[in-house]
């Protein structure tokens, strides 16, 4: 569902969520805690003669008048309540704050897209008891969780470590009053931009970076003033890197880059077919959006830290491949991944393959046998099933 789109839940929508979990199967929640489906609940919830006490029960959430209000609302608000408590809002003047401005329930939703009922043990408690013990029912409790993270979820809880639950509530409700988004500029000599939500790039890269004097006095007193917006990062950031040292900046384009002597003697020709290095931190190629440039400590620095380095493979002028090496202390390398032109008529031949196989063996480069199978990398290369890995600009 959309999480823009306002929908009304009811008893039934609720309750499917006991029933997220298939019985008799092992979980985890989206923190990794092991946890099993839960089995007669709704049973006994059906069957108790105080069905609110009981569900309250289950949620966590303390059974009083203050409380209940949010039950009798409906269960758009008591899914919203239910959701801000497992993100760990427990001030009634911030749940408050934050449900008066989230007018779509997109709090409520992620109860409804992630969340489930699901058993946990008291391993404490299980660990003084005998085997015997330990079938007690008492020793299990059914929890409201989620199943996968839910929207927001870090960044609630980076504003909860640094401010109150109070500014917490009001930053999250002008977040909620005026969503925006932002550009933020990937690789400044392709000038790739991508969109980011204004709330997460301030809270993800300045807040959570941030702390005591210049968090209180300035991020927090800001943010409330103006909001998120791409003017109040940029304001922010500026201030935040005032001093940092001239070599922190991103190098010149026509900056070379520096490669092992190993890393050059990859670089082979035959015919019309060219496996290359770029050479400097500017040169770059780019093949299904996805920009690929050298092994430069300013630009990539996760593929330096692993030791990878990317080859282009050229047929004429044209990027025919991009390929994943890694290098090895002592000097050896092996193939990690291949890229394509996802279309059919960049596909590799049975030359194309034939090439590339003299390749492996010319650069002693050791391939895993996935990596030996032509129509494998092919359709790989038709769907872009490699977009997840971290090859280009951003």
């Amino acid at each position: 569902m959309n999480r823009f789109q306002k929908k009304r839940r009811n008893k039934n929508d609720f309750l499917e969520l006991f029933n997220r979990l298939k019985p008799g199967t092992d979980y985890q929640d989206f923190h990794d805690v092991s946890c099993t489906a839960p089995v007669g609940v709704l049973e006994q919830l059906s069957k108790s003669d105080d069905y609110k006490r009981e569900l309250f029960k289950f949620c966590g959430i303390p059974y009083n008048s203050t409380y209940l209000s949010f039950f009798y609302e409906g269960y758009n608000s008591f899914a919203e309540l239910l959701a801000l408590w497992t993100y760990g809002i427990r001030n009634l003047m911030a749940i408050d704050i934050i449900m008066s401005a989230d007018k779509k329930y997109l709090f409520a939703n992620e109860v409804f897209k992630y969340g489930m009922f699901a058993n946990y043990k008291d391993e404490d408690s299980l660990e003084a008891l005998s085997q015997e013990a330990e079938k007690s029912e008492g020793l299990i409790q059914t929890c409201f969780s989620f199943k996968e993270e839910p929207w927001i979820y870090e960044q609630v809880r980076t504003l909860l470590r640094t401010c109150s639950e109070t500014w917490t509530g009001y930053l999250l409700a002008d977040f909620l009053k005026r969503p925006k988004d932002m550009n933020i500029c990937t690789n400044m000599y392709t000038k790739t931009f991508r969109k980011e939500s204004a709330f997460i790039a301030i809270v993800d890269d300045i807040v959570s970076t941030m702390s005591g004097d210049f968090l209180n006095e300035v991020v927090l007193p800001r943010i409330k003033e103006e909001g998120f917006s791409q003017k109040v990062y940029e304001s922010l950031f500026k201030e935040m890197t005032l001093g940092c040292e001239e070599e922190e900046t991103l190098p010149p384009p026509e900056l070379k880059i520096l490669y092992s002597q190993g890393e050059k003697n990859l670089e082979w020709k035959y015919g019309r077919y060219q496996f290359i290095l770029p050479k400097t931190a500017g040169e770059v190629y780019k093949m299904n959006d996805e920009t690929f440039y050298g092994t430069s400590l300013f630009l990539n620095l996760e593929v330096v830290e692993s030791g990878k380095t990317e080859i282009c493979v050229m047929r004429g002028t044209r990027p025919k491949a991009a390929i994943e090496i890694e290098v090895y202390s002592d000097g050896s390398f092996e193939l990690q991944s291949i890229y394509l032109p996802r279309k059919r008529h960049n596909s590799l031949s049975e030359k194309d393959f034939e090439i590339l196989r003299c390749w492996y063996i010319e650069k002693n480069v050791e391939v895993p046998p996935v990596w030996q199978n032509k129509d494998f990398i092919n359709n790989l290369g038709y769907f872009g099933k490699f977009k997840h890995l971290k090859m280009k600009g951003n």
